[in-house]
């Protein structure tokens, strides 16, 4: 993506409104574009050539550190192997410079739902949107529950935004976050308390997976995955 991290084909930019007290915040850790398929468009910080710059720039280090022992010259020798040992650290460094990790901003107001995702210089660098309570007519909520074997488990809380006009190029909008069930569901509930939301079908938080439902059990699932059974 352009340094200006505006093209027209991946921002979406309107102006957010004023928020008046209500601020039902969701806490996104990913925003994307989804149908019904499943196939979905994540809003992110485009940067492929960092990966490119990751994979040449080892053969590049080795080889100017190979040609660095040919000169006899132990200060270039010294500098072609801090280069080489400090690389990716370097990198992520320049990386996190031109293109810093995209940020994520989501919150219900008393007139319908505020997005803004950008990176920690602006936060609007990428998308400003706001939908109105009338254009929203569902709001689904699940619970992803995955056991991830050695590197353990993880929970995800998905909200799911369907609208009466598709969301840029696919129909709905999916918002991902890391709160707990407990704060999906005070969510849903509060939503259904602001009057411009009444008509929003809002079915309560479902889950899919089978986390262990007591200490005991999470503790054996812990044993299991250790054991590689999992």
């Amino acid at each position: 993506m352009a340094q200006s991290r505006r093209p027209a084909s991946e921002a979406i930019v309107d102006p957010l409104p004023v928020s008046g007290e209500v601020s039902i915040k969701l806490f996104p850790e990913s925003i994307c574009m989804i149908d019904g398929r499943g196939d979905l468009k994540v809003f992110c910080q485009s940067r492929p050539w960092a990966a490119w710059a990751f994979k040449l720039g080892w053969p590049a280090a080795i080889i100017g550190f190979f040609w660095a022992l040919t000169t006899h010259v132990d200060w270039l020798i010294l500098l072609t192997i801090g280069v080489a040992t400090t690389y990716p650290l370097l990198l992520a460094i320049i990386v996190d410079r031109i293109v810093p990790d995209t940020t994520y901003r989501a919150w219900f107001d008393e007139r319908g739902l505020n997005l803004a995702i950008g990176d920690k210089h602006d936060h609007a660098a990428l998308l400003s949107r706001f939908i109105p309570f009338e254009d929203i007519t569902h709001l689904e909520t699940v619970e992803h529950y995955r056991n991830l074997g050695r590197m353990g488990s993880t929970r995800l809380r998905v909200y799911t935004v369907k609208m009466k006009q598709p969301f840029g190029t696919l129909p709905h909008l999916q918002i991902s976050t890391k709160q707990s069930a407990e704060s999906a569901r005070s969510v849903i509930k509060r939503l259904k308390q602001l009057p411009a939301a009444g008509h929003i079908v809002a079915p309560p938080l479902y889950l899919i997976g089978n986390p262990p439902t007591g200490p005991l059990e999470e503790r054996a699932e812990r044993e299991r995955r250790l054991r590689g059974e999992v």
